[in-house]
């Protein structure tokens, strides 16, 4: 059977019975499949080149819990109760406060079993012990959880959660600062540098990395919560951020080897790493990159919102690759017109959408551009207020100015003026940031090629 010719149920049941129609037969295969496929999971073990020690470790001790359980259930008790220690030995070394004390539970409920007062009552002592920091571990986690699905939504609600941060990360703190927990710091690691991103600040970034790794060194975090990856991946980006483009690519090329292929966080640090290609005009390596990263058959792995992202990318890096060859201008294969979540993002991606559009209008010589000019007006004056919204209100104002004017000269000249503005006004935070797939300066530039090439048409 051809690779990728089969994507659907009825592909399936057409190569293997050569009808489309979905029979109980080729249900009770898939179900069947499906079951070893399952079943397969439980020889799957998490190696240290992807995963970090606390997630390895986690495995480990849901393994030995699921062992000890059955044991117990069989009424193997001596044999579950080594199972359980070796959960608990497992779980103090790696700071798995929630897996320790279940393990804890079940020796206890051997020893009801058995009627050993004396261990059930060392045990329960234990258990009082170690519940105080669960329950700081698990508040830390909902808050981590709570920050993190609401900056994964629109522009809007990101600057919302901004004026929070500042609370929630002292708050943060001070759960690490009691308890001493590898964990908790860990979630607050992460807060701050989303706060300090979010905030423009990659300086502080800098030296959150620095703190955590000198913790790290010290021994005042373990070692299994220490999350190289992560600090990998944020470096990567403060140099995007920074214009270090040479760098971040250089470094970029070397981490995805550390990042298991086609997972979230390798999605992450592909979508900076196309970033660097597009922001280094290497358009090229962009398209190249991003054909790797959308092999078919792994979208199902990631969120729509993120695919949405790198179909937006995607389209911007075609149109600048392919902008020399004006009548040729086609951004094939693309699914821009299925976007259902970027473009109800109205401060941020639809943005990015627009000034898309722009462009391949004015890739092509024959359109009206008095018509795109009052749209990006009405955009601008609705959308694009305050002081974070600067830079896009500039280029829009760029971007008016080559569609109502009919001299070259005319807009270089006056765009000049527009462009050294722009040049001076600093990036927002990143909470504002995402709408320069390609930075403002770079799309300029491309339009007043484009507008060259209409005048000779």
């Amino acid at each position: 059977m051809e690779e990728s010719k089969v994507r659907t149920d009825q592909d399936a049941t057409f190569a293997l019975y050569g009808s489309e129609t979905l029979t109980s037969n080729y249900r009770m295969l898939k179900s069947r499949f499906r079951k070893k496929l399952n079943n397969h999971l439980h020889l799957v073990k998490l190696t240290d080149k992807y995963f970090d020690q606390h997630i390895i470790a986690t495995q480990e001790c849901l393994s030995l819990l699921h062992n000890g359980f059955t044991l117990m259930q069989l009424s193997e008790q001596r044999m579950a109760d080594r199972k359980f220690d070796q959960v608990w030995e497992l779980a103090k070394e790696n700071e798995l406060t929630d897996l320790g004390i279940k393990a804890l539970e079940y020796k206890q409920t051997l020893c009801a079993n058995s009627g050993n007062l004396k261990e059930y009552m060392r045990l329960d002592s234990l258990l009082h012990q170690e519940r105080p920091l669960r329950a700081a571990e698990q508040e830390a986690l909902k808050i981590y959880h709570l920050c993190m699905v609401q900056q994964k939504t629109n522009v809007k609600a990101r600057a919302a959660l901004l004026s929070q941060y500042p609370d929630t990360l002292a708050h943060m703190r001070s759960i690490w600062q009691s308890t001493g927990s590898s964990v908790v710091y860990s979630y607050y690691h992460i807060l701050r540098i989303n706060y300090l991103e979010f905030s423009g600040n990659y300086e502080g970034v800098v030296e959150a990395v620095i703190e955590a790794n000198k913790l790290h060194t010290k021994g005042l975090i373990n070692k299994a919560w220490y999350n190289h990856r992560f600090n990998l991946h944020i470096q990567i980006y403060a140099l995007l951020r920074s214009k270090r483009y040479e760098e971040g690519l250089t470094l970029a090329a070397e981490a995805v080897n550390h990042f298991d292929q086609f997972s979230s966080n390798w999605y992450a640090v592909m979508e900076n790493y196309i970033l660097l290609a597009l922001h280094a005009r290497q358009y090229g390596l962009a398209v190249s990159l991003l054909e790797g990263a959308l092999t078919e058959g792994h979208h199902a792995k990631i969120s729509d919102i993120i695919l949405e992202r790198f179909e937006l990318i995607r389209l911007h890096a075609l149109l600048l690759e392919k902008v020399s060859w004006i009548d040729k201008v086609e951004l094939k294969e693309s699914f821009k017109g299925q976007l259902a979540f970027l473009p109800k993002d109205k401060t941020g991606f639809n943005l990015a959408l627009l000034q898309l559009d722009i462009l391949e209008v004015l890739a092509k010589p024959k359109n009206d551009l008095e018509q795109q000019a009052e749209r990006v007006r009405k955009y601008t004056s609705k959308y694009l207020k305050g002081e974070k919204a600067e830079r896009p209100r500039l280029f829009m104002r760029m971007l008016q100015l080559a569609l109502q004017e009919h001299s070259l000269a005319v807009v270089q000249e006056r765009g000049e003026k527009l462009l050294n503005k722009l040049k001076v006004t600093p990036l927002p935070g990143d909470a504002f940031a995402e709408v320069e797939v390609v930075p403002y300066e770079h799309l300029w530039a491309l339009v007043l090629e484009l507008l060259e090439l209409r005048q000779k048409h």
